[in-house]
């Protein structure tokens, strides 16, 4: 290391590089009489009164959202390695003494302005209005000049911000290597009216795009948005105690279910939810049999709840599990289950004859036969498509968009993946607002309409979540799949 070039003159360029500050940090050990570690806790802690700050000595628990969005809850090794450029460990009190220390010149004979007005000071880029220095980003003028850092140990993402004119500021330490802590300074700052200049007017949304690290892996996605100006969340990839907490604390924001998915990934069973804001209360149950679910059912409907979405799933030796979602409503409804394709049309039929619509559909294979069930509800029109061939199915979809209907759920499978051989079922239901699905291109041809894909076309998961959050302003996502491309029993 010590024989490396630089990359660049001193002062004349930004390059982000923990190596300068390990550089940085062996010229204190050496010239610091009891090394560097003991000079850190004389000048840095001990003036600022970090009382947890200290080399870490052991695992620290966090959270990861690495591929298809499956949430990992795992430990975090000690970083003792990376020292001087990481290896301490504190707790937010002191991250938020530490920030204020910073802005007050703490550490440098009240001389505060000596970490961002000096030599070495660059723009981040030519076109940036950031500045860096010291391992500080900085920018504005005035009262509103701003300095701020931010970085992650694994499976923990920290981030501080602060206002020197005043020494205001924000300090966040979240399990969660993927969150966006500047944006959440950035709503905590508004909320409390600092600097309204600059934070007023943030429209609160949903993030649902790939952040930092998280990735691909091999399952597919396919949506169903239609253009309500309704708001939505998602949430992928729990297991199923951090699912049910997440659904009851986004229940106490007002967020209740309104559609739910479960999937297995290396043995492990996650669900998936899509949740929306101002609905009647609901109710979430899993991991029942078949005869538990249908009492379970029946003692809800006489609480004032309906069933309207239901999940089947197998659980190995346990055999087949059933979860649902149970909405707080003043109508009728009525399930089916273990049907073949011709009886599930002709149910739908007889259902519809006396007044109810169909909500949800979905289907599994048991020796080798579709089994499918279904979810109806009192009121409105609804119309059935079964076992439709891609190109059969656009067609279809195009021929109901035109009388008046928009897809409500949609189920895409593979009967014989030695063939790629697709299959469609789709419910509509009366109803208008533009609708789009994963793989349509939007007046492609600027003739005002829409225009209908013609490939069974998926998204990975990033481009799924940034299709739905490009989207989700005014589109409301209808409906969620994550595709089974073997469609197993499982």
């Amino acid at each position: 290391f010590n024989r490396s070039v630089l990359n660049d003159e001193p002062g004349n360029s930004y390059h982000y590089s923990s190596y300068g500050f390990v550089l940085a940090g062996a010229a204190i050990d050496e010239v610091a009489p009891n090394g560097y570690t003991d000079w850190v806790q004389k000048n840095i802690i001990s003036k600022a009164v970090l009382t947890s700050m200290r080399v870490c000595e052991g695992s620290r628990r966090g959270h990861d959202m690495a591929k298809d969005g499956m949430l990992q809850s795992y430990n975090s090794n000690c970083l003792e390695n990376t020292l001087p450029a990481g290896g301490f460990e504190s707790n937010i009190c002191d991250l938020s003494k530490y920030a204020y220390a910073l802005s007050t010149g703490e550490f440098f004979d009240n001389q505060k302005d000596i970490l961002w007005n000096n030599s070495v000071s660059v723009m981040k880029s030519p076109t940036s209005t950031t500045n860096y220095s010291y391992g500080l980003n900085y920018t504005g003028s005035g009262e509103n000049f701003r300095v701020w850092h931010g970085g992650h140990g694994g499976n923990v993402r920290s981030h501080m911000q602060f206002f020197p004119s005043d020494s205001t500021g924000i300090a966040i330490i979240a399990p969660a290597v993927y969150a966006d802590l500047p944006e959440l300074s950035r709503y905590i700052f508004q909320a409390m009216n600092i600097r309204p200049t600059l934070y007023n007017g943030r429209t609160h949304s949903p993030m649902d795009w790939c952040r930092n690290d998280m990735e691909n892996e091999s399952d597919l996605f396919h949506g169903v948005w239609r253009k309500t100006n309704e708001d939505v969340l998602v949430r992928t990839g729990y297991e199923k105690t951090g699912f049910f907490d997440e659904m009851k604390r986004l229940k106490q924001s007002g967020y209740n279910v309104v559609d739910i998915e479960t999937f297995k990934n290396d043995g492990k069973r996650y669900w998936d939810a899509v949740l929306k804001e101002g609905i009647s209360d609901t109710k979430l149950v899993s991991d029942l049999t078949l005869t538990e679910l249908k009492s379970k059912i029946a003692a809800m409907n006489d609480d004032g709840y309906i069933v309207t979405d239901i999940e089947s799933y197998h659980t190995g030796n346990s055999g087949r599990r059933w979860g649902a979602v149970f909405s707080k409503q003043n109508k009728r409804s009525s399930t089916a289950y273990k049907m073949r394709p011709q009886e599930l049309i002709d149910t739908h039929n007889e259902k519809v004859s006396r007044g109810l619509k169909l909500v949800d559909i979905d289907v599994y294979k048991a020796n080798n036969v579709q089994q499918w069930y279904a979810v109806w509800v009192e009121g409105g029109d609804s119309e059935l498509a079964v076992n439709l061939k891609p190109e059969e199915f656009y067609t279809k979809r195009s021929q109901m968009r035109r009388n008046g209907y928009r897809i409500s759920d949609i189920e895409y499978y593979m009967l014989d993946t030695r063939n790629n051989d697709w299959r469609v079922s789709a419910v509509w239901e009366k109803g208008s607002g533009f609708e789009f699905t994963t793989g349509e291109i939007e007046d492609a041809d600027g003739d005002g309409k829409d225009d209908d894909g013609d490939t069974a076309v998926f998204q990975n998961f990033c481009d799924h979540m940034d299709t739905h959050h490009n989207k989700m302003e005014p589109y409301e996502l209808i409906d969620w799949e994550r595709i089974d491309i073997e469609w197993l029993d499982d």
